[in-house]
């Protein structure tokens, strides 16, 4: 293939690649990946003349299967149901907080590991850019 004169097309819309593959700056450990993912879809917004975009998960449904199945809500993990803003899921292994003292954690595989683990809380922190 001959490059000499290629001039790339504008990009049509953002591809949603960040949440696969992470969107990464080399060098750059403290990186945020939501502030770099924010930063392609204002560039993106800029291009095409239209005015910025915030994120809106309202149509999300967090147990559905891209292949067309869904999972029932009663086999999800808790940290799965994070659809309802008045109960926020908890982080990790953490029962639902209307468990009560002293609850189940939820079955195997998912385990009772306490949050954040030794290694997690020695991981570099994100930053906001």
């Amino acid at each position: 293939m001959n490059d000499v004169g290629f001039q790339p097309g504008p990009v049509t819309r953002p591809v949603g690649l960040e949440t696969e593959f992470g969107v990464l700056h080399p060098g750059d450990a403290y990186a945020n990946p939501v502030v770099l993912s924010t930063r392609v879809v204002e560039a993106y917004c800029t291009g095409a003349g239209v005015p910025t975009v915030r994120w809106d998960y309202e149509g999300e449904d967090p147990l559905a299967d891209l292949r067309g199945g869904r999972l029932q809500r009663s086999a999800a993990h808790p940290s799965q149901l994070t659809d309802d803003p008045a109960r926020p899921a908890p982080s990790g292994d953490a029962p639902p907080a209307d468990a009560g003292e002293g609850a189940d954690p939820p079955p195997a595989p998912w385990g009772s590991r306490a949050r954040p683990s030794a290694a997690e809380a020695a991981l570099p922190r994100a930053t906001t850019a």
